[in-house]
């Protein structure tokens, strides 16, 4: 590879983070969604993102997928934002909160940064994570952000937080909104080798 281009994609990606940076992370759900919304039709803004969170210095101690998740989400969503959000799309009994599950391109920029990162360290591990253990992560991540700024704020935990646990043990089994997540995390990581190839 030519390490002199690599390094100016770095630079690039940086800049161009850097522009939308005053936005992230998102400290309401609205702001999250807002983002999400203005960044989905843009694939080269989303491939400069997972390539700017992927190279993190913050992510080359970390050893297990659950802690590399952890720091990922909160590159994107502020612990006040996680406490607002479920994971459902759809409200559940007592819980309003709106849900994170239908963001789908941030969801995806998480899951591929994820990959990306864990790629450096082991391209076999990294092949072999699947959508529903990157939606189980991101279940985790939410929820422990959402303990934390409860913890933070000494704000109690309300019917819609109480939640979280049970969340949290949901079932893995492939459904519409994995299918639809899958689709994108392929088009993020089809326009990353895609322009890896170009810096070749």
């Amino acid at each position: 590879m030519n390490t002199k281009l690599e390094h100016i994609s770095q630079q690039y990606c940086a800049s161009v983070v850097g522009e939308i940076s005053e936005s992230l992370p998102a400290t309401t759900p609205a702001a999250l969604a807002a983002f999400d919304k203005a960044i989905e039709n843009n694939i080269h803004l989303q491939v400069c993102l997972v390539k700017f969170f992927a190279n993190s210095h913050c992510l080359e101690t970390v050893k297990t997928m659950n802690k590399a998740m952890s720091f990922i989400f909160g590159f994107v969503v502020a612990d006040s934002a996680a406490n607002k959000l479920q994971w459902k799309g759809s409200c559940r009994g007592k819980d309003k909160r709106p849900g994170l599950s239908p963001l789908l391109t941030v969801n995806a920029i998480l899951g591929v940064t994820l990959t990306t990162c864990w790629a450096k360290r082991s391209e076999m591990e990294a092949k072999s994570i699947t959508v529903p253990q990157i939606v189980s992560l991101i279940k985790k991540a939410r929820t422990a952000a959402g303990v934390r700024h409860r913890a933070d704020s000494c704000e109690a935990a309300d019917s819609g937080n109480s939640s979280d646990e049970a969340e949290g043990r949901g079932s893995n089994t492939p459904s519409q909104s994995h299918i639809a997540l899958s689709a994108r995390i392929k088009l993020i990581m089809e326009a990353l080798v895609i322009r890896r190839n170009e810096a070749l």
